[in-house]
């Protein structure tokens, strides 16, 4: 076992405007995501205790930004290995068991963080100490209604997502015929893997299936020929590391897990001391680079272990478990690197998804076009319409607001956007002593870490002539009586639309309550309308 270093007039006619986004910095070339299957808090303090002696002397503990992770499920508060690497691989809550399919929802297979960056011509691989379609790296390669189909698992590794790299427990599966007819190298043994040139360009494919079923626990240590996790992670860097385009890699420790569904301290801790240095071998490759992020993560707790005594550098701890299952209890996370920093408070399992994909928010403006009818002289109403600011993902953003009409304003016109939303209100100044015409304005929506920055908004208002003004002099006199009294008696409007305008108190029809109303804003000739003639 290696040892471990340490206003006024409102005329907005519409539902909402809506910002989404996330805070970016710079996108990393390269991202390695650690998961520790089944790793809450108190088993990185029990390795950490076991170890070194102290709570703290790990080496993911020493990582700069932490935080905490929800991890329930679509269906469930506790989740299971399947929706959780589904959440984390997608950005999606899905029902436990589905390995990254829209379900609930339409049942589509859901893009997975895998699939994104080799979209973008990087290498992916994926590494694990479980059987290599379990249910952890599954979700990353793989989509199907139900974690145990292996055999479909296996298939759509090999002829569909095509990671360059699997190395992980055999069978379930995946085969070694499969795998090469597939046109993969593969290997069995732990002398192969390491007997590897990872510098042969025509080693593009590498399948490691070592066993029929997971690898040993780190604490039985009846390993033969197979390779440590340690191991695989040299060899899946050496050969990942060749495309210029950077890479993805998820490294899972899964045996945690198994330890712990059993309330097996030695094994659970051997295991994740194993997961340590596997972290610590991924820092030591990226030591000199700036352009990888590292993450380090669990899908769940397993086994609700408590520490409840300190006994000091190689004695265990004493500890009290609560269950043999899976628990809803939040789960540590680790990261440095670039966007490390959004790592703090509290995530969400599928906040990785964008952690580890392309976390530029996206400015999301609806509608682009906002259309207002403004009949002048009309009363002008109190209230004040507003639009929604909402962010979706992580971290904070800031953001102005601008326009490029003296008549329009919002309020606020710059903020930062730390919560879930933040209201704006749409302000309208001076129409009422606008003339009658159309006017087009601009709204303005910015934030600095926005990757389609900026969005805007074009609001139209129209300012028609004044109630019984028909010809439009705006004056409301003698001249439009005609027209007033050619109306009378209409209700279809559709026929006779000029006539709308002469349903003064809205009723629907043109009737001799109407021409009261008119009667009172005869203003006469030459004098201008009175704005409020009309209550």
């Amino acid at each position: 076992m290696a040892r471990h270093r340490k206003s006024t007039f409102c005329v907005v006619l519409f539902a909402g405007v809506l910002l989404t986004t996330t805070a970016w910095a710079q996108l990393p070339r390269n991202v390695i995501l650690l998961i520790g299957d089944g790793m809450g808090f108190e088993q990185v303090k029990a390795a950490s205790i076991y170890a070194t002696g102290t709570e703290d002397g790990l080496v993911m503990q020493t990582l700069p930004y932490q935080a905490e992770m929800t991890t329930y499920s679509a269906n469930a508060s506790i989740t299971d290995s399947a929706a959780s690497a589904t959440a984390m691989a997608t950005g999606h809550k899905v029902n436990n068991g589905v390995v990254s399919l829209a379900i609930p929802g339409d049942g589509s297979e859901l893009e997975t963080s895998l699939q994104w960056h080799k979209a973008r011509g990087r290498s992916v691989g994926l590494v694990t100490t479980t059987f290599m379609t379990h249910g952890t790296p599954a979700p990353f390669g793989a989509h199907n209604i139900d974690r145990n189909h292996t055999d479909e698992i296996a298939w759509d590794y090999l002829n569909k997502t095509r990671p360059h790299v699997l190395l992980g427990g055999g069978g379930y599966g995946l085969s070694p015929t499969a795998a090469t007819a597939a046109g993969y190298h593969v290997v069995t043994t732990r002398s192969n893997l390491l007997a590897l040139d990872t510098e042969d360009p025509l080693l593009t494919h590498l399948s490691g299936q070592f066993g029929s079923t997971h690898l040993p626990y780190e604490y039985d240590g009846t390993w033969g020929d197979l390779p440590h996790l340690t191991d695989m992670v040299v060899t899946a860097l050496a050969v990942l590391d060749n495309n210029p385009d950077g890479f993805f890699l998820m490294i899972e420790g899964g045996r945690i897990d198994h330890a712990c569904h059993a309330n097996h301290l030695p094994r659970s801790i051997y295991e994740t001391l194993e997961f340590d240095d596997a972290l610590q071998l991924v820092l030591d490759w990226a030591e000199e680079r700036n352009d990888t992020l590292i993450i380090v993560t669990s899908d769940h707790e397993t086994g609700g272990l408590s520490v409840v005594q300190n006994n000091g550098a190689g004695n265990w701890p004493d500890v009290t478990w609560s269950t043999t299952g899976h628990t809803a209890w939040k789960v540590p996370i680790y990261a440095d690197g670039p966007n490390a920093h959004y790592v703090s408070g509290v995530l969400d399992n599928t906040d990785i998804f964008a952690l580890t994909t392309d976390p530029r928010p996206t400015l999301v403006v609806a509608p682009s076009v906002i259309n207002k009818y403004v009949r002048y002289a009309e009363s002008l109403p109190s209230y004040v319409d507003s639009f929604t600011l909402s962010r979706d993902g992580i971290g904070t953003h800031d953001y102005t607001i601008t326009t490029d009409a003296p008549w329009l304003d919002v309020d606020p016109d710059a903020g930062i956007l730390a919560g879930q939303t933040d209201t704006i209100s749409l302000l309208y100044n001076d129409i009422a002593t606008m003339p009658i015409g159309m006017y087009e304005a601009t709204i303005t929506v910015e934030s600095m870490t926005a990757g389609n920055s900026p969005q805007t908004v074009t609001v139209n208002v129209v300012i028609a002539a004044a109630p019984g003004d028909f010809d439009g002099d705006g004056d409301v006199d003698q001249d439009d009586f005609g027209v007033f009294q050619r109306c009378l008696g209409v209700t279809d409007f559709a026929a006779m639309p000029e006539c709308a305008w002469a349903d003064l108190n809205n009723d629907g029809r043109v009737n001799q309550a109407d021409r009261t109303l008119w009667t009172d804003c005869v203003s006469g000739p030459g004098i201008a309308a009175d704005l409020y003639c009309i209550p």
